[in-house]
């Protein structure tokens, strides 16, 4: 039989179920689920049809339906929206009481068995719900054709979408109301000042750059390259992963795509001494997004005689997908009751004219060292390995920024993982910075401050695609044949509910030797996915002997995903959906992971065999790793 299928869904259901749930116990989730049942039925009614003609299948934060025809379920969406707006006016807490939706409709063949049906249409529409704007329609074009001329005049000129699989559809949008931005998108330089919490959505604090970054060199061809950032007359900053969606969808829209990946190309190039020119610079009106950065390490096994070098890699599974350097963006710093951290109103400041103070952090946050191997057989006790740097490296106001997080890391790990992490008498990790000796690249940022330091030795890389600029340090360090390493990032609750979890993100080794040999010297390395932002696919996988996978958190992973633990749903669908993407690059078909042994020292970390690992990078680590085999 044909029928329109309509897939709706709340914005923030999490957020709002976690409110409910603080106020109603329990019965809040309960409670917040039938409002939205209360609102499918007032769109039905009026448009003047039952509950049982769109035979509807409720999903906690949405909804299914099934409507005879393509106008019939445009009445609906338009309604639906309508309602929503009507119910919004009487309730006093934007953020905790109003109800946004996102609407999908896909029309087409589908079969019915009981109270269920099954069809591509039903997919197509939760994927035109998922790629949709809060009070919108997005339809399929199989929806569109057969809507009466006075319906299709609500809609604008086709546009395409990407779904997870990155195939292209064909779709319309029509705009039925006007959703007001809440104030956890975008904010101004005072507004953000002027907040002492957790802003609602706040997870980073990075400005737009209303002008453009250049790079200069002192040579032609070669010589000392200064990327300048001008940080002056900044008006917005972004707070919120939505947000920089919607700077990226302006600022970078898909249809410039192959011109924005040419243009990333040539800076690139500048910057590795292969393009002439002596200086060159980001279009006018491209507003960038600053500051994020990290470490690239280079690690070797205390003893090794074979002296092999390693680089550490978390596996991101997230666009853009593949293995990262530790990297991440500017942000305030709070206390675990999400209030600005007494006395350290000026480090955001200093992050973002000074990069070393974000990616100092982002890498000492990030990267965990215990000495010892978790096990699930008994209770057991890791120490960690602090790292240490040369007196005078690491900002102080860092290293107590770290030490706090690394407390809140431990009692996360003691919770969940059932092991103890202690502060032990364990010898520190000792990080070298690494000097470029054929190249270097000197950071300067313009500010309204005159007091602004340079920072030599860095590597920058731009990632126009999603407005990015990486600004790396280089880094080695030894580890012992029996140190750990664990992914340290913390995930964050929206509006800041004091909820937290380990993100876990798989750590592998990957081979100095094979990443030389894909992101070398005179190597055709820029070959990227359909998605967007893309990844960049290396032309081959590390082989077995090039890689060694963590153990710990991709089994921990596994047990979630495949219910062996109990965690909240929405953990265990985001790890079902980590498996059912890239599962295989770590696990062999019947879920055994890296391998465990203790038996087995010298295989440890290795994977099983015929598992092929994933040959996808983040573009920004690709460049960096690019940057360093031209630097160095």
């Amino acid at each position: 039989m044909i029928r329109t299928v309509v897939a709706l869904d709340l914005v923030n259901y999490t957020r709002t179920a976690n409110k409910m749930a603080s106020v109603y116990d329990a019965s809040g989730v309960a409670l917040l689920n039938r409002h939205i049942q209360k609102l499918v039925k007032q769109g039905l009614n009026a448009v003047r049809l039952s509950w049982r003609e769109v035979l509807p299948k409720t999903t906690g934060d949405g909804a299914l339906l099934y409507f005879r025809t393509p106008e019939l379920a445009h009445d609906f969406g338009v309604v639906f929206h309508e309602i929503c707006v009507a119910r919004n006016k009487n309730k006093s807490i934007p953020n905790r009481e109003h109800r946004w939706f996102r609407v999908g409709i896909a029309s087409g063949e589908v079969t019915q068995t009981g109270g269920d049906f099954a069809g591509l249409p039903i997919i197509h529409a939760v994927r035109r719900e998922a790629a949709g704007k809060p009070g919108y329609l997005l339809i399929d074009m199989a929806t569109f054709k057969r809507l009466p001329e006075h319906c299709q005049f609500r809609y604008g000129p086709k546009a395409k979408i990407r779904d997870k699989s990155g195939n292209v559809h064909d779709v319309r949008w029509c705009k039925v109301v006007n959703v007001p931005e809440g104030p956890g998108g975008v904010v101004s330089p005072d507004a953000l000042k002027a907040s002492k919490e957790r802003l609602p959505n706040e997870v980073f604090a990075i400005e737009l750059l209303t002008r453009p970054v250049t790079a200069t060199r002192e040579r032609r061809r070669s010589g000392v390259v200064t990327v300048t950032i001008d940080r002056r007359k900044v008006k917005k900053i972004l707070i919120s992963n939505p947000a920089k969606k919607e700077a990226v969808a302006r600022y970078a829209p898909e249809e410039k795509r192959d011109e924005l990946i040419k243009r990333s190309a040539e800076l690139q190039s500048f910057l590795v001494g292969g393009r002439s020119g002596k200086n060159v610079e980001t279009a006018d009106g491209m507003c960038l997004r600053w500051a994020s950065g990290g470490v690239l390490s280079i690690v070797q096994f205390a003893g090794d005689h074979l002296e092999r070098k390693w680089v550490p890699l978390l596996f991101r599974d997230i666009r853009p997908y593949g293995w990262n350097i530790p990297l991440g963006a500017s942000e305030r710093w709070f206390d675990a009751k999400d209030r600005l951290i007494e006395g350290e109103g000026d480090h955001l400041a200093n992050e973002l004219c000074d990069p070393w103070y974000c990616l100092s952090r982002e890498f000492l946050e990030e990267m965990l060292i215990v000495r010892g191997r978790p096990t699930s057989k008994a209770k057991a006790t890791l120490t960690v390995r602090k790292f240490e740097f040369r007196p005078g490296v690491l900002p102080p106001q860092v290293k107590a920024h770290v030490d706090k997080f690394g407390a809140e890391h431990r009692s996360l790990r003691e919770k969940e993982d059932k092991f103890k992490i202690a502060i032990g008498r364990t010898p520190p990790v000792d990080v070298e910075l690494i000097s470029m000796s054929k190249r270097r690249c000197t950071l300067k940022v313009r500010s309204d401050s005159n007091e602004v330091p340079e920072r030599e030795d860095v590597l920058v890389c731009f990632s126009l695609l999603d407005l990015g600029i990486e600004v790396v340090k280089v880094v080695e360090y030894q580890l012992g044949r029996t140190d750990t390493m664990l992914d340290g990032e913390i995930l964050i609750s929206n509006e800041g509910n004091g909820f937290r979890e380990l993100v876990r993100m798989p750590i592998a080794l990957i081979s100095l030797e094979y990443l030389e040999e894909i992101f070398g010297k005179g190597n055709s390395w820029e070959k990227y996915t359909l998605l967007s932002p893309p990844s960049v696919v290396a032309r081959r996988p590390p082989t077995r002997d090039e890689i060694l996978v963590y153990p710990w958190d991709v089994n921990f992973r596994m047990d979630i995903a495949m219910g062996r633990k109990q965690r909240p749903e929405d953990r265990r669908k985001r790890f079902v959906d980590w498996f059912e993407k890239f599962g295989h690059h770590f696990v062999d078909e019947s879920g055994k992971g890296p391998i465990d042994d203790e038996n087995k020292p010298d295989d440890y970390g290795k994977l099983p065999n015929g598992v092929i690992p994933s040959r996808l990078f983040t573009p920004a680590t690709a460049k960096i790793l690019n940057l360093y085999f031209n630097f160095r």
